[in-house]
């Protein structure tokens, strides 16, 4: 019998403390250099250590610091950037990587689904069903 029902999951709630556990220093450190590297080129971004979940970059006189998903800066200001907007920018960028990790996690689970053929009752009668099962 074919199933008519179809699920869609159009977007999922994920808390906050869940993306951000995903967003590791080797998971963002190249990411957001290269972001910096193509924005502020001529201030020279560099990266300046990466570890657990605390990434420092150099951007000219300022000290680019994220932290368990927290941007921060620190240092001297300068004209050629507007700090805030920066900081809004990097901040924008690990959202968006959070949800890219996070999509990436939920399909390779997804890639182990197995399914087994099942006799179940369904409005009372008895009919064969697929059984789904992940393994997360």
């Amino acid at each position: 019998m074919p199933c008519n029902l179809a699920v869609s999951i159009a977007k999922a709630a994920v808390p906050k403390e869940r993306l951000r556990a995903l967003l590791t220093a080797d998971a963002i450190k190249d990411v957001v250099l290269t972001y910096l590297v193509r924005q502020y080129a001529a201030l020279s971004p560099s990266l300046l250590s990466a570890q657990g979940n605390v990434v420092r970059y150099r951007l000219g006189k300022l000290t680019l610091t994220i932290a368990d998903g927290e941007v921060s800066l620190d240092g001297t200001r300068m004209k050629a950037i507007d700090a805030d907007q920066l900081a809004t920018n990097i901040s924008e960028l690990l959202t968006q990587l959070a949800g890219r990790l996070f999509q990436k996690q939920v399909q390779a689970a997804l890639s182990g689904v197995t399914t087994r053929a099942r006799m179940a009752e369904v409005q009372g009668v008895r009919q064969q069903a697929a059984v789904f099962t992940i393994n997360l």
